[in-house]
């Protein structure tokens, strides 16, 4: 390759699209723009190449022209870059491992750039490497504040990021308190509106979640999670139609998102729309063969609609993913139950009290255990416990429940 010395302050204008940082949440945290500083007219063209190539779609042919970029030999200045750029490719291809290798290589490099600890920063949560991707982004705020006035954009942006992962983490004080400070910084900030205000809703705050939510969509009405997020407080409150609603535009923004699908069938289901809520859940599954709340859901609408043998198969594979959860337990102990395996029944609903014994579907599933061991009076007790909690509904539990009080009316003296 001939050196051009002149060639020597090149600069390429690149955009980072980054995406979320979990299943359940499609967040987009910013747009943001970076210079790429090259050593040759080659590399250059390269790394041109390179981005547009990320930009149609074409990551794997991407990551190939930052190969032969890389295998140019370029100084530590251009170096750093290139590999930075492979990583946030490498972040839209979902290679999360590749995007940690990557731009820890770019910060060994440089480490005053703050967008690698950005990036590397909002990787480590796939990998459950929550304390880390705290500190990287931690690291990203402290230059960004170095930089001074002229970076408070991104400085916002890695609070914002800080926040999503402390809201991971559990610590939803924090997160609040990250994300305020980014929308301090930058007014607008939709990503800090959405997360600030899916941490709401997580606290149970639900009119400050639907402020924050709905002021992030106003900022960006393209904003997929943010619809996310505020059809999830609505389904929360029971809201079907504007659930529905907001899950909806989600899809039409998003439709490859599966948990989207998944939160439409929940709210259609909630209304009894069975044949619109089994079309979504089978939707949320064939986008996601690993959604196991869709299988269970799906389950559920199947026992509801009396389809056992559909059911008990989607209950079977809810459990083969998570095997130890103690909705997916109840699910198949009640439809078990139904198909005439009343030992399989007593074992999945014992199992499910074992892990989790005092949740709002506690009741239900401690009086159907109480009616197989023929103990009506507490079967009795534990689903007017439970009918407080919910109503009662679907095919089995209102005739079971009219069932065990003739029976205990018969025994007693």
């Amino acid at each position: 390759m001939r050196i051009l010395q002149e060639c020597k302050s090149v600069f390429l204008l690149a955009f980072i699209f980054l995406n979320d940082l979990g299943c359940q949440n499609v967040n987009h945290f910013a747009n943001s723009e970076r210079l790429v500083n090259v050593d040759s007219r080659e590399e250059l063209a390269l790394v041109r190449n390179g981005l547009v190539k990320a930009q149609l779609g074409d990551y794997d042919g991407a990551i190939s022209e930052f190969n032969k970029a890389i295998d140019q030999n370029p100084t530590d200045t251009a170096l750093y870059s290139i590999y930075h750029n492979r990583a946030y490719v490498k972040f839209l291809k979902g290679d999360f491992k590749g995007v940690i290798e990557d731009d820890t290589k770019s910060i060994e490099l440089n480490s005053h750039n703050w967008k690698s600890y950005y990036l590397r920063g909002i990787a480590r949560p796939h990998f459950d490497d929550l304390d880390n991707g705290i500190s990287d982004e931690t690291a990203a705020i402290r230059l960004n504040h170095e930089f001074g006035t002229e970076h408070r954009r991104e400085e916002s942006v890695s609070y914002s990021a800080r926040g999503e992962i402390q809201r991971m983490k559990g610590d939803l004080d924090d997160a609040i308190s990250d994300n305020s400070i980014a929308i301090e910084l930058d007014i607008k900030n939709a990503e800090a509106y959405s997360h600030r205000g899916h941490v709401w809703f997580m606290k149970k705050e639900y009119e400050k979640a639907i402020s924050d939510l709905s002021f992030a969509i106003e900022l960006n009405p393209k904003y997929d999670a943010a619809y996310m997020n505020r059809g999830q407080v609505w389904l929360a409150q029971i809201e079907n139609g504007k659930a529905d609603e907001d899950f909806s535009k989600a899809i039409g923004l998003n439709p490859r998102n599966s948990w989207a699908y998944f939160n439409r069938g929940m709210s259609r289901a909630n209304g009894w729309k069975n044949a619109d809520a089994l079309l979504d859940f089978s939707r949320a599954i064939n986008l996601d063969s690993k959604n196991a709340r869709a299988y269970n859901a799906r389950a559920c609408v199947e026992y509801r609609i009396n389809n056992l043998d559909r059911g008990i198969q989607d209950a079977e594979r809810a459990l083969k993913i998570d095997p130890d959860n103690p909705h997916f337990l109840s699910t198949r102990g009640w439809i078990r139950y139904a198909r005439g395996n009343e030992s399989g029944a007593i074992e999945d609903l014992e199992k499910c009290l074992k892990l989790e014994p005092s949740s709002d579907t506690a009741p239900f599933n401690q009086g159907l255990l109480f009616y197989l061991k023929k103990e009506y009076d507490q079967a009795i007790d534990s689903w007017n416990k439970a009918n407080k909690l919910r109503k009662l509904e679907g095919p089995i539990l209102e005739p079971l429940f009219k069932n065990a009080l003739s029976l205990s009316k018969m025994e007693s003296p």
